[in-house]
């Protein structure tokens, strides 16, 4: 009886996509909710562009009682700080958080120690990015 080549590469082979697959589910519900696999809460800050144009310098705090304090300071433009507070929710897939201001609803996607503006089609907008500040 010889070695049968074959059937060890066909068992090497079925191994590896087993392997490959129970990894990247793991990988997929680490990234899939944030708001059960991450550490969320904190003080998210960055320098943004507006619509319009208006450059802020912006600040959005998330509790864990799904709370939230929001501030923006204009750069360069005579507008007055904005300051809102109130609660957000998640959506369905827990990636997402919904803030209501005035009616005017903004949508974030929240990934590891990053929060990102999504536009009303859902896509993130890429100047409108707050990085988690570390906690002190």
């Amino acid at each position: 009886m010889g070695i049968n080549y074959f059937y060890i590469i066909y068992l090497l082979v079925i191994a590896f996509i087993v392997l490959g697959i129970g990894s990247h589910v793991s990988n997929r519900e680490t990234i899939q909710n944030a708001r059960k696999n991450l550490d969320w809460e904190g003080d998210y800050t960055g320098i943004v562009m507006l619509s319009g144009g208006p450059v802020v310098d912006a600040r959005i705090k998330l509790n864990t009682d799904n709370s939230f304090e929001m501030d923006y300071v204009y750069l360069g433009k005579a507008y007055s700080p904005f300051n809102a507070e109130g609660k957000f929710r998640w959506d369905s897939t827990g990636n997402i958080i919904m803030i209501d201001i005035n009616d005017a609803p903004s949508c974030y996607f929240v990934t590891k120690n990053m929060m990102t503006l999504l536009d009303k089609k859902g896509s993130p907008i890429d100047n409108y990015v707050l990085k988690k500040r570390p906690q002190l």
